[in-house]
């Protein structure tokens, strides 16, 4: 907490030289050391001590380009573990965007739950963070276009150290017609344009894997090319807005389980429009019903901000989106799994237990 609210204390207790001096001696004794939120002991420490072999072992996520190139060029530090990948129960805040204030403390009070901090959210659901980190270690080639929440647009914001950006992959803000959106493009290469609508937005510069751009917004287009060196093409993507229907879209990853009171059924419920778009803003609450061979094991979203229950039946989707698991009871046969939420057609589906 004292770290979260006087950065500079960070600082001045990892100070490189009282470092080393305080615990060489067990740093002597391992294979590889640890750093937590130390990255400014890597170079003095290596000068020292040519033969060690580090890892940072939790780093923030704002700082992960910048780590990345240091271990790229440094066989002496051998990876970096960004603080974090799945979100959790706990530590509840951390990362927890909050708007309307300019600063905030090291965690939220109830009825925030979870940290808010995952590259990957509690449901198992990639966000920005997780795809730049894809951008950054060269594991995905194309342009990745996020908007800040056009919903608080104007409004002040605080993330905390544990958070890279609240922006997130969609251009389809219900009701947002007019405000100021803030768009963030994450892409390999040396520049990206982006263009709304068929028009150009400008072409920028790539500053660690990312340039940012901002417009109106409206319904359509948006289309990020990236360009090498050369100006070059290098690859594009396109998001578009959902239209003005509105559908309940649910989707298994598989139609069987195993009838051994063990085996889970996981699915998505997003609020879309009728081509599977998610609508972020068209919030609902969704209530789930499972008969014959499978039992409601757990449900929820995304969002850290919750009263619901994990294991009730009902809950409200996050940015359209939410969970819920199926688990066998035991019996083989039919699992008879009902999906409904205010003012939209039921959805009932058949899946089976098998031995």
């Amino acid at each position: 907490m004292i770290v979260t609210l006087v950065p500079f204390m960070s600082k001045m207790m990892g100070k490189p030289q009282k470092v080393e001096r305080k615990l060489k001696p067990c740093f002597n004794e391992m294979d590889i050391v640890g750093y937590n939120y130390a990255e400014q002991c890597y170079e003095p420490h290596h000068k020292r001590n040519p033969d060690r072999v580090m890892v940072a072992s939790e780093t923030y996520p704002p700082l992960l380009a910048k780590n990345w190139k240091y271990i790229e060029k440094s066989p002496h530090v051998i990876g970096d573990f960004m603080w974090t990948a799945w979100d959790y129960l706990g530590e509840a805040g951390v990362g927890a965007p909050v708007y309307g204030a300019s600063r905030g403390g090291f965690n939220r009070p109830f009825p925030c739950v979870s940290a808010g901090c995952g590259a990957i959210d509690m449901t198992g659901h990639a966000e920005t963070m997780a795809r730049y980190a894809s951008i950054i270690w060269n594991m995905y080639q194309k342009p990745y276009i996020a908007v800040r929440p056009v919903n608080h647009s104007g409004e002040k914001y605080f993330f905390g150290m544990w958070r890279g950006t609240d922006a997130v992959n969609s251009w389809s803000w219900t009701g947002m017609e007019g405000k100021r959106a803030e768009i963030e493009v994450y892409s390999l290469g040396k520049k990206v344009e982006l263009f709304q609508d068929g028009t150009s937005l400008g072409k920028k510069e790539l500053i660690d894997c990312r340039a940012f751009f901002e417009t109106c917004y409206m319904p359509g287009e948006l289309n990020a090319v990236s360009y090498d060196e050369n100006g070059r093409k290098l690859d594009e993507s396109i998001l578009v807005s959902a239209d003005e229907t509105i559908d309940l879209t649910v989707r298994f990853e598989t139609d069987t389980i195993k009838a051994d009171n063990e085996d889970l059924m996981y699915a998505s419920v997003e609020i879309t429009d009728k081509n599977g778009i998610k609508k972020l803003l068209c919030d609902r609450r969704v209530h789930v019903e499972v008969e014959g061979a499978g039992v409601l094991a757990g449900i929820g979203s995304g969002n850290p901000f919750t009263t619901d229950s994990f294991t009730g039946e009902d809950y409200n989707t996050h940015f359209g989106r939410m969970i819920f698991i199926v688990r066998s009871n035991g019996k083989i046969g039919k699992i008879r799994i009902k999906v409904s939420a205010d003012g939209m057609k039921e959805r009932i589906f058949e899946k089976c237990a098998l031995n």
